[in-house]
């Protein structure tokens, strides 16, 4: 049973990138067949990461909440509706509002199902299955990458009547691996209940201390076991970035809850979220234990604004995070675009996406090894270079060879500087101010992707490509300058308040 749930997990995390592959990446070239301009897909792609920030912490709260419905469920029907909607885009011809907010939805609800579907590892483990969440997130890239490198060339050759097409294709393989996967949860936690001589009354002891380690509603078909906290909804108000970022949330939410990328925790290679350890790295500070933690200890919640106060150089590198992610979100939302600039198609855009998906694995399955040698800041650092180095070959490229090479930057730029920003968080911030200190990054990271979704579109109607790359490449610069002169002045974790 254990390998049949890990196996089905990797099958939800897979199909869950290959719809991100098949509608987030290849929407503009989708709408701009339709007729739309860049400036109205830029507003478009705009509005859908707003519309998914307000959705995730609404959906998390009811997953929490929610007797009748369970995640898995809720998952369940958000893909239902996911179908819907793809089936849609078969029938509408032209631009239209109709298609519009179609595509608005679905962009938003695939954002919404990724804190879901990270939590979801949590979820499936309080069967006493380890769920191996980072092996499981890595084939989710990979799988990424074999299918956008497959699927540009399908869609050069068939048209873009084989986005929808593949995109409910991939949507009915999504559903099946939930209902295996549930299939799968329920009989392993009955076999659990069985073993430990537990009846229906025993359902709601052996959930007690998964319950209290997830912070939310731990269920099973007939027993529900209720906790105070409400991680769910943790975990949305901290991925605020949503698809545009796919792994800050998953890193965070695992590395918090003994995953890869934490210094507490194993590599990511042996990565297994076993519900015991669950419960102790995310237990309570010791008020004994050290300084740090004495200080979370009875200290009051404060707002994001008071944090961002006490940390003023820490904000000022999330600035620069403001400027490094409105160049990858360029690429994200107008690959099409550039590609066609220098003489390509969607079969080079597959391949560029492929490039980037497999580049980024690397680093972030071994980023604890290289923390052993160098720290954070050096990191973050280096990591701020390779997105400049991406970004402005790119802007220089002149062919479609040119640009895929420009993407190998994207191992020591994105590849790296997630990984690094997520530990350089945990490390430098207390326990009680990790999850805003990450709330902060990813907000940033959402302002980025609206922005450059925003002004890209205007700019490449305006003045072209290679224009709104020199353009990314300036904001990128300017990115990377703030977080290199500021990232050694944040202080560690119990020292004084940055700038008093």
């Amino acid at each position: 049973m254990k390998k049949i749930l890990n196996v089905e997990y990797v099958c939800i995390q897979g199909t869950y990138w290959m719809y991100f592959g098949a509608i987030c990446n290849f929407a503009s070239v989708f709408l701009l067949a339709k007729g739309y301009s860049n400036s109205e897909i830029g507003i478009t792609l705009a509005v859908s990461n707003v519309l998914a920030v307000v959705l995730q912490p609404v959906i998390a709260d009811l997953a929490d909440r929610a007797r009748r419905f369970s995640l898995i469920a809720i998952t369940e029907i958000i893909t239902v509706m996911m179908m819907a909607a793809t089936a849609w885009l078969l029938v509408i011809n032209g631009k239209t509002m109709a298609l519009t907010v179609i595509f608005v939805l679905l962009i938003a609800w695939h954002m919404v199902l990724q804190p879901l579907f990270n939590s979801l590892a949590f979820r499936l483990s309080e069967a006493g299955t380890p769920v191996n969440f980072g092996f499981a997130r890595s084939m989710g890239s990979l799988l990424y990458a074999i299918f956008t490198a497959i699927f540009g060339v399908v869609v050069e050759r068939c048209g873009i009547l084989s986005i929808p097409v593949t995109g409910e294709a991939v949507l009915v393989m999504l559903l099946v691996s939930l209902a295996l996967a549930k299939r799968s949860f329920d009989r392993a936690k009955r076999a659990e209940d069985r073993v430990s001589g537990h009846g229906e009354e025993g359902c709601v002891q052996a959930g007690d201390r998964n319950a209290e380690a997830y912070g939310r509603w731990a269920e099973t078909d007939d027993c529900y076991d209720q906790a105070d906290g409400r991680s769910g909804a943790v975990v949305a108000r901290t991925t605020a970035g949503g698809g545009v970022l796919p792994e800050a949330a998953a890193l965070r939410d695992a590395g918090e809850q003994n995953a890869s990328i934490v210094p507490k925790s194993v590599a990511a290679d042996d990565v297994m979220l076993e519900t015991s350890n669950i419960a102790a790295d995310t237990a309570a500070p010791d008020c004994g234990k050290s300084d740090s933690d004495k200080l979370d200890c009875g200290e009051p919640p404060i707002s994001l604004l008071q944090f961002t106060k006490r940390h003023r150089y820490f904000f000022l590198v999330n600035l620069g995070v403001l400027g490094l992610y409105f160049g990858n979100a360029v690429f994200n939302n107008y690959m099409a675009q550039i590609v066609d600039s220098v003489g390509g198609g969607s079969g080079d855009m597959g391949i560029i996406f492929c490039i980037s998906a497999l580049c980024e694995i690397p680093f972030m399955a071994s980023i604890s090894l290289l923390r052993k040698k160098f720290s954070c800041q050096l990191l973050l650092k280096a990591a701020s270079i390779g997105f400049l180095l991406k970004t402005g070959a790119c802007a220089l490229a002149s062919s479609v060879q040119m640009v895929i090479a420009a993407h190998l930057f994207q191992l020591i730029g994105f590849g790296l500087f997630l990984p690094a920003m997520v530990l350089f968080i945990d490390e430098t911030m207390r326990r009680a101010e990790a999850v805003k200190g990450q709330a902060l990054f990813t907000t940033m990271v959402a302002v980025a992707t609206v922005f450059s979704s925003l002004a890209g579109g205007m700019i490449l109607d305006l003045s072209g490509a290679k224009a709104l790359l020199a353009i990314a490449t300036v904001v990128t610069a300017a990115g990377a300058a703030i977080i290199i002169a500021t990232i050694d002045k944040v202080k560690k974790k119990g020292a004084e308040n940055d700038m008093k």
